[in-house]
This record gives C-alpha cells, structure tokens and sequence, in this order.
C-alpha cells in the first residue's frame, strides 16, 4: 500500500465525528464481537492478573472506551488520529476521572515501552500504512503478558458495490484489504510476533462475514460518509461525479436486491488477539 496522507484521513474522520454514531452499528456489533471473544480469552475481571491500563486505539466517539471502563477501577487511554473523535470520547466519559484522552497515531504510539496491560482496537488499523508497523508498535508498548485485539475489514467487505463499480468504470472505488491468509503471513513475519512463546496459543486469528440491509443504494453510500469510510487508499473517492455514472452505479447494484426487497452490503471482519508472551 503506498503511504497514505494522515492529515487527510484525519481530516476525514475530524468531518465524521458529528454523524458517526448514527451509521456504525455495524462497527459497534463487529466490536462487541472482538469485546467477547477477548474475555473468553484474557483473564477473567477481579483476578489479581486482569489488565490494570487499558488503551482504546482508535477510539472513535468512545463507545468501546465506555465499554473497556465499565466497572473499571485501572486507568483508560483512548487515542485517536482526529481531534474531534478524541473530544466526542471525554464528552461521552466526561464522568469518568480515570480516562486520558491523546490525540496520536496508531502506527507511532506516543506511550512508553511496556507500559500498557491490553490494547483493544476497533475497525482502525485498515486506514494503517504499515500494518506491521502498527502491530510492532502495540507490542512494544504492551507489557509481557499483555493483550493486543483488533477487527479489522476482511477481503469479501463491499463485494457488491465493488462488482458494481467494476460495471461502471472498472476503477477501484472501494479498498482493498487483507484476506485471512495474506493477515498470517504478515503476522508471522512481524519479528515481535515470531518472537513470541508458543506462537500458534499466542496468536489467534479468525474471520466472520456479517451482511447489512438498505432499502437504497444512497443509504448504504450515506453510512459509509457518515462514519468517514468513503475514501480509497487514503483518498477521497471522487467516483459519483456525474449523474449518469450514478445512475449506472444504481442500475449495477439493484442486481443484488433481494426476495425481501432490501439491498445487502456485506463485510468480511477478520478478528486478532494476540498475547504478549515473548520468550525469555
């Protein structure tokens, strides 16, 4: 992937934040997904082992900041690229004193080595140049023993709307992500991650699909704006200029209507857990 420009992608999501909330529900269930599966996996909450510094990476408007300090007594870090995301989130725990709010990068951390006990990270590390620096980075900041688990999209994610663009102009007007296997590959070529105990218990990788209804094609469009999604590889996909490629677009997507009359837009969501357990 070539480098992406984080100015624009902050600026993005800086444009998001006011609407974001009402479009992510598929955002929120695919973390509350990545929430349970970590729990079955960490130690449980009350034992003298349960993560006592948790950061939400990439918090967004904080929902899952929320969720992380819920019957929380430890310190929350939430972070994000866009300042307005970060404000939204101290908006929203404005009632909690044990939250810090830093306005950063996922692929440069500003937090020091072996500092932090868990890391969650929700549908973020797709707008990530390198993700291999992004995941290094995490370890470096976890302390041993620590748990690194984000969601990211899967390859199948936009399926129908990119064949339907490939009907229209044949360009690319929706990302491209990593499948389950390319993810292991550059997993396991992550020296950090290679280094780790036991790695196949160490590093858990999975994927799911989850599809989502509209009853038009500028619903499904608006929700991908609303929560900042409409870009390609960084940049801001300019593909709807013109009223007749529109009108292609549409006449292209209506193919996949279905017997209930509702258009499905599917998403491919590849789920990481990975336990800091590198080798003595």
């Amino acid at each position: 992937m070539s480098r992406l420009n984080k100015k624009s992608i902050a600026a993005t999501f800086a444009n998001a934040a006011p609407s974001y909330d009402q479009s992510a529900q598929l955002q929120r269930d695919v973390g509350e997904d990545l929430w349970l599966k970590l729990q079955k996996k960490a130690p449980i909450p009350g034992s003298s082992t349960w993560p006592t510094r948790r950061v939400d990476l990439g918090c967004g408007t904080g929902y899952f900041t929320h969720r992380l300090a819920e019957g929380f007594a430890g310190e929350i870090i939430a972070i994000d690229i866009a300042l307005p995301m970060l404000l939204q989130t101290r908006a929203r725990l404005s009632q909690k004193g044990n939250v810090r709010y830093i306005n950063g990068d996922a692929e440069n951390i500003p937090l020091q080595s072996a500092s932090v006990d868990m890391i969650f990270s929700n549908f973020v590390f797709q707008w990530c140049t390198h993700l291999d620096e992004a995941i290094t980075e995490c370890l470096r900041i976890l302390k041993p023993g620590g748990w690194l688990a984000f969601s990211m999209p899967g390859e199948g994610t936009l399926c129908e709307l990119k064949q339907s663009w490939q009907q229209v102009d044949g360009f690319d007007h929706v990302n491209s992500f990593f499948n389950e296997q390319t993810l292991n590959s550059l997993l396991s070529g992550v020296p950090k991650v290679a280094q780790l105990k036991n790695l196949e218990d160490s590093v858990s990788v999975s994927s799911a699909y989850r599809i989502t209804q509209y009853i038009t094609l500028k619903a499904l469009l608006g929700d991908l704006k609303n929560i900042g999604a409409n870009r390609v590889n960084g940049q801001q996909s300019k593909g709807l200029s013109g009223k007749g490629k529109y009108q292609h677009l549409l006449a292209a997507y209506e193919s996949f209507r279905q017997a209930d009359g509702l258009l499905p837009a599917t998403y491919e969501v590849l789920n990481v857990i990975i336990h800091n357990t590198p080798n003595e």
